[in-house]
């Protein structure tokens, strides 16, 4: 499969979802949720 996007369409996904929005932990820390203190990478 291949997509081609023209810049109109890449410009209107920059201003939905700009470089960085997503940037930080993929999960919230769940030390709480299991009940106990084990160490987090990062």
């Amino acid at each position: 499969m291949t997509v081609s996007l023209d810049e109109e369409v890449l410009a209107r996904l920059e201003k939905a979802a700009p470089a960085g929005a997503a940037s930080g932990d993929r999960y919230p820390e769940m030390a709480a949720v299991r009940g106990d203190s084990a160490p987090t990478a990062g």
